[in-house]
């Protein structure tokens, strides 16, 4: 049997699915995150997200409405429509940062 080690825990159909298909399976939480408090002298024009966790941390910055009226980039499709929930300009979305890097360039 192979065995497979998740550093998250999964949803319970992913790991249903892994069972299922004869996979055994150990799963923790190895990674944590810790937000980090910053301050910008200024806000640059465009801005690039890689994460929902980027996203939470700026949010609690004091100057979060003029975040909100940058050009935003975002890395991956959840990231994307968290920005956008959020009331951020989602100018650009793409699956990686490579992509996203060519569609900016």
């Amino acid at each position: 049997m192979i065995h497979l080690l998740s550093t998250k825990q999964l949803e319970p159909h992913q790991k249903e699915l892994l069972l299922n298909a004869g996979f055994g399976l150990v799963e923790r939480d190895f990674i944590s995150i810790v937000p980090l408090q910053f301050h910008l002298n200024e806000i640059p024009k465009n801005l690039i997200f890689t994460s929902k966790n980027a996203v939470k941390v700026v949010l609690k910055q004091p100057e979060i409405s003029e975040f909100k009226k940058k050009k935003v980039f975002a890395v991956g499709e959840k990231t994307g429509k968290f920005l956008r929930e959020q009331g951020f300009n989602v100018t650009t979305t793409a699956h990686y940062g490579e992509e996203l890097a060519e569609k900016i360039v």
